[in-house]
């Protein structure tokens, strides 16, 4: 019951996203394959962003002037910008968009999926199989519904 709850709320977040988020603007060249009976969209056609010659690693340290309230960027008391940094810096979304191109980019979801429906869009995400946490361990779609359960959560 909680699982089944968990996907409802996600895939609610996503299907609002997917209207402030038309996915028609982009015209790019995706690739498509099929995963046991779906065909999936993924894009491994773009330039790479940054410098080859960046280092991998290292540490980041920085001052925070104030004691945070919450670590999330959206909810209750969540409108300092110290918290909107910090974010940016810990979570990966599920897709990104290329700064120049404004292609769609596999970022934890390796490949995707956009069913239109009558008045909505309901999206689907395969996350990267690569994907794991500083530690090593994996990230699971049972995180990425966490975490959006986590956003919508009013305490």
């Amino acid at each position: 019951m909680i699982s089944s709850l968990r996907y409802s709320v996600l895939l609610l977040v996503l299907s609002v996203l997917g209207v402030l988020c038309p996915v028609d603007v982009i015209h790019a060249d995706y690739t498509t394959v099929v995963i046991g009976d779906r065909t999936w969209t993924t894009n491994n056609n773009f330039d790479i962003i940054g410098s080859s010659a960046a280092v991998a690693g290292g540490e980041l340290r920085t001052n925070i002037p104030n004691f945070l309230p919450t670590l999330r960027n959206d909810g209750p008391n969540a409108n300092l910008t110290t918290i909107t940094d910090i974010y940016g810096l810990t979570h990966e979304s599920l897709l990104g968009i290329h700064p120049e191109t404004l292609e769609w980019l596999p970022k934890l979801a390796s490949h995707w999926i956009v069913e239109e429906k009558e008045d909505h869009q309901v999206f689907w995400y395969l996350i990267d199989e690569n994907a794991n946490y500083s530690d090593g361990t994996s990230v699971t779609a049972d995180d990425v519904v966490a975490s959006y359960e986590h956003i919508v959560d009013p305490d």
